[in-house]
């Protein structure tokens, strides 16, 4: 009888904060509403929301920092920088996406397939906008795909 393959233990972190244990809620260097560090990961039919409100400027629902991670029936829902895909190949899978100012930044490379993306309304002077690829430097390859 052939051996068994050894299941390997895969670290992950998850940290989830209250925005309001934050002093300034402005900013993208604040704490995020749900963090996720370390590798692999996999999650399943939960919503990410953060509750700043659109009158607190930049608030992260979700920050992922994994390098291998994927998201199934997922919803993130902030009004600006809702999705932080920071690093790592990330898969989004039929996930709902609700924002209005840089639904989707980072530096991951992240493909998200049959995804809702849902534009709020602005507020005055404000304009929705998608994505904000923020590539660290020009020979890394990494990229949203839709």
């Amino acid at each position: 009888m052939p051996s068994q393959p050894k299941a390997e233990k895969v670290k992950s972190r998850l940290h989830a904060f209250r925005c309001k244990t934050v002093p300034s809620c402005s900013g993208t260097s604040f704490v995020p509403a749900t963090a996720i560090s370390g590798q692999g990961f996999i999650a399943q039919d939960i919503c990410f929301k953060n509750t700043a409100g659109a009158s607190k400027g930049q608030a992260v629902a979700l920050r992922v920092d994994v390098g291998f991670v994927a998201f199934y029936r997922c919803a993130n829902d902030e009004y600006q920088f809702t999705l932080y895909a920071r690093r790592g190949q990330q898969s989004y899978r039929e996930c709902n996406i609700l924002c209005t100012v840089d639904f989707i930044f980072g530096d991951a490379s992240a493909v998200f397939q049959n995804c809702m993306i849902y534009a709020k309304l602005p507020m005055q002077g404000q304009d929705n906008a998608i994505t904000a690829q923020g590539r660290e430097s020009e020979i890394k390859a990494t990229c949203f795909s839709m």
